[in-house]
């Protein structure tokens, strides 16, 4: 592996690669460590640094945004550093129901063109680079857990169980997996990595149908090219669309943008706070609802979400409530952990001496009965995401404004339909009243719900940007083919959650790498032995 920092390049270069992937997150670094396995000569490429961001990196990531209210500070939202999102994710994986596969009625502009069948096999080989077990997200969990079936959908309710596994990196600190940091321990043989290197444009032929070459400047403005046989966007859903659209040498519309697809169905996850729970609740909540440990280690979280019955009948859309809740000031283990960073001994020998039943009561929990460590929390809010309509209107364009590279940047119109703020009324009123008739405490509804008032709905995003780059049968359709494949540009390949036509309630990430994986093997099956070395050509400025 070889790491090559282009902001210490003063001249201008050229660097080579069977295949060059944009984007150094969870997804390109998938995608690379499947290639390279080939003998392919893999290059990434990352506008970030290794393991930091700057004012002028974070910079890159500025927007104009005209439609709903999103995350003002773009580096929850965009992480431009090696390892992406992996930075700041929350380490939450589940698989797409069936229903998210198929066209619906009631929501236009639904279907995937591949189905769970051609997805199933890759989620499996997703799971390991998350350390997460893929063949756990059946009703089979609650025996695991130890937990009640009161609101499985065999009930008769409209409520069903679902379950969150959380990433687990196995070495050294069994945290969430964070690609980047893990990739530098582990660096696989055929792959570089270029830094400080932002792809401004991508080149293509006179007839716009293949990709000839990728520009890309440094923070000095430098300017460097990128050759390869096949190309691969990473970068995102807002990043992705805004460097097809502003690629305009060939085509003023940009690439893969011949039916004005590029940028539109712009979707995401809205999230919302639905209700509390009152002071007492948390020793009849948290046993159902908080994160808990299997006896194989693997950690979830249990929600609840409306049947497919329920959502077709009521014509709503997928959607998802947890418990969120803080650790209060007195929990032992919180305080112990503080302690510990303190590098100082006798403070932790006083709180252990002190919160000694709360200490005996985790070593029982933890190791005899292989369960979660009883922790004391704070206040308990119930919170929503849903899956959004796709909307040809909720969008991602170009503005006026350029970044410092000259690259236009994204304005975002991003739009919350009617349907949303239904599906999360419904869902709140919904779990309130299964909650009651499974003798649990119920929430205490904010009051759009309960009143339900729709047009006072409160969302935020969860910077999950989705669908501006959506797959389609053909390009009426969308802007890649059913294998990624750009329409209309033969070497150019689009991965990441920009191509999910729609975007169920499930965080993306284990679909975005498996999605990665069958790409991988999409170009594998379609490249001879390579024929390109990777390498780094000094060429004159």
């Amino acid at each position: 592996m070889a790491i090559i920092d282009l902001a210490t390049t003063s001249e201008s270069t050229t660097v080579s690669a069977d295949i060059c992937i944009v984007g150094g997150g969870p997804a390109g670094i998938t995608l690379a460590a499947e290639l390279a396995k080939q003998g392919l000569q893999v290059l990434i490429i990352e506008s970030g640094h290794l393991d930091r961001e700057d004012a002028f990196t974070a910079g890159l990531n500025n927007v104009e945004n005209i439609g709903e209210d999103r995350i003002l500070d773009q580096s929850k939202l965009r992480n431009r550093i090696f390892g992406g999102s992996s930075h700041s994710w929350s380490g939450r994986c589940t698989t797409f129901d069936d229903m998210d596969y198929d066209r619906r009625s009631w929501v236009a502009a639904s279907g995937w063109p591949i189905t769970k069948h051609d997805v199933s096999p890759f989620i499996d080989r997703a799971a390991a680079y998350l350390g997460v077990n893929p063949a756990t997200y059946d009703t089979s969990i609650l025996d695991r857990l130890r937990l009640s079936a009161d609101f499985d959908a065999t009930k008769a309710s409209a409520i069903r169980s679902i379950f969150w596994q959380f990433s687990r990196e196995r070495a050294p600190h069994h945290g969430f997996v964070r690609f980047g940091p893990r990739f530098l321990r582990n660096p696989i043989p055929n792959v570089s990595v270029t830094i400080n290197a932002t792809v401004t444009a991508i080149e293509t032929s006179a007839d716009g149908g293949h990709v000839t070459a990728l520009s890309m400047k440094t923070p000095a403005g430098i300017v460097h090219s990128a050759v390869a046989r096949m190309f691969i966007l990473c970068a995102g859903g807002i990043e992705n669309p805004r460097l097809l659209l502003a690629s305009n040498a060939q085509d003023p519309r940009g690439i893969g943008n011949r039916k004005d697809l590029v940028g539109r169905y712009l979707m995401d996850h809205p999230r919302a706070l639905i209700g509390t729970f009152p002071e007492g609740a948390q020793s009849r909540i948290l046993p159902e609802f908080g994160v808990r440990s299997d006896r194989s280690g693997a950690r979830f979280q249990r929600g609840l979400s409306l049947t497919p019955e329920t959502q077709q009948r009521e014509q709503l859309l997928n959607c998802a409530a947890w418990i969120v809740y803080d650790f209060a000031p007195d929990d032992i283990w919180s305080a112990l952990r503080t302690a510990r960073r303190s590098g100082k001994l006798m403070p932790q020998v006083r709180l252990a001496l002190r919160h000694a039943d709360q200490l005996v009561a985790g070593a029982w929990s933890k190791y005899i009965r292989k369960r979660a460590l009883p922790r004391r929390v704070g206040p308990i809010e119930f919170h929503l995401t849903l899956e959004q309509s796709p909307d040809a209107d909720s969008r991602v364009t170009l503005s006026d404004r350029t970044d410092a590279h000259g690259v236009p940047l994204a304005t975002i119109d991003w739009k919350v339909s009617e349907r949303e703020r239904r599906t999360a009324i419904f869902l709140g009123l919904s779990v309130n009243e299964a909650l009651k008739t499974s003798g649990l405490p119920t929430t205490t509804l904010v009051d759009w719900v309960r009143d339900e008032r729709p047009e006072d709905a409160v969302f935020f995003d969860v910077a999950h940007p989705t669908g501006t780059t959506r797959i389609g049968r053909s390009d009426d359709e969308g802007v890649v083919d059913s294998d990624c494949k750009v329409f209309g540009v033969d070497n150019l390949y689009v991965a990441g959650s920009s191509v999910f036509p729609t975007g169920s309630h499930a965080n993306p990430t284990l679909m975005i790498l498996a999605l990665a994986i069958r790409l991988a093997d999409t170009l594998v099956a379609r490249m001879d032995a390579p024929q390109v070395a990777a390498g780094v050509e000094t060429v004159s400025a």
